[in-house]
């Protein structure tokens, strides 16, 4: 009986985080074709192309904002081509990320999985899908709420590897806009 229970339990976790991550993502991906911000939208673009063609920023063209955002979109560019479903997806895949995140985060603060999973179905509702394609603010904002969360469920952890990737994540946010 107690194995149908635990079944049961992990079941209606995967429910949640399918449902989650299909909206998380899709929501985003809509929102991402309806315009576009001719300064902000294109900013990356342009610099993360420059990069996937071997050029640099700061020794090659002149940048206005932060490194990790061009860095991580050429990633992407190098992986589906350079087109906007690439940049749609970019940031798609971090609203996804962040909304999952949230949604263990309010897991081991023992909250209803119920009320964590409404809450990080509206955060994914407003996080990244305000812009729909990566923005230095955001990126900056959840490196950094990310590596807070992880921080703050972890003060006394001795574990090595939390503090590494604590520290990614500052550095990550620091250097997406500085």
């Amino acid at each position: 009986m107690l194995s149908l229970s635990k079944n049961k339990i992990f079941e209606t976790n995967i429910l949640y985080l399918l449902c989650l991550g299909l909206f998380s993502f899709f929501i985003n991906f809509y929102y991402s074709k309806l315009g576009s911000f001719p300064i902000d939208t294109f900013l990356h673009f342009d610099s993360a192309y420059r990069i996937s063609i071997g050029e640099l920023p700061i020794r090659d063209y002149w940048i206005v904002s932060g490194l990790t955002v061009d860095f991580i979109q050429s990633l992407f560019f190098k992986i589906f081509g350079v087109n906007w479903f690439a940049l749609s997806f970019h940031a798609s895949i971090f609203n996804l990320l962040i909304a999952i995140t949230i949604y263990f985060f309010f897991l081991n603060l023992k909250i209803n999985k119920f009320k964590a999973f409404i809450i990080s179905l509206s955060f994914a509702t407003l996080s990244y899908s305000i812009s729909g394609t990566p923005f230095v603010d955001l990126h900056a904002t959840f490196f950094l709420l990310v590596a807070t969360l992880i921080l703050m469920q972890n003060l006394d952890s001795q574990k090595k590897y939390l503090w590494i990737l604590i520290t990614v994540l500052f550095f990550l946010s620091f250097f997406s806009k500085q």
